[in-house]
């Protein structure tokens, strides 16, 4: 029996499968496609909604920076200094 690396082995599996992962996605129509983006984009925006109602930091995708709903929250407090 032959022992082979399994870092190697690891990694040629992960190339295979990133390889047919393109070549599926190369084969689909263009239909499907974009509706895999359209699904994307909801779901982004879903999460980015979900996260303003909980009050947690998101990236705006407008502008690419950071937001936050508490933001304001965070702006006023003020650091007490220590006797």
């Amino acid at each position: 029996m032959i022992e082979s690396d399994s870092k190697d082995e690891s990694s040629s599996n992960w190339k295979e499968t990133r390889l047919e992962e393109l070549r599926r996605w190369r084969e689909l129509p263009l239909k499907a496609k974009l509706d895999a983006i359209d699904e994307l984009l909801a779901f982004g925006e879903k999460m980015i909604e979900q996260r303003k109602e909980r009050g947690l930091s998101y990236i705006d995708p407008t502008s690419g920076e950071p937001a936050s709903r508490v933001a304001g929250d965070q702006a006023s407090y003020e650091r007490k200094s220590l006797p």
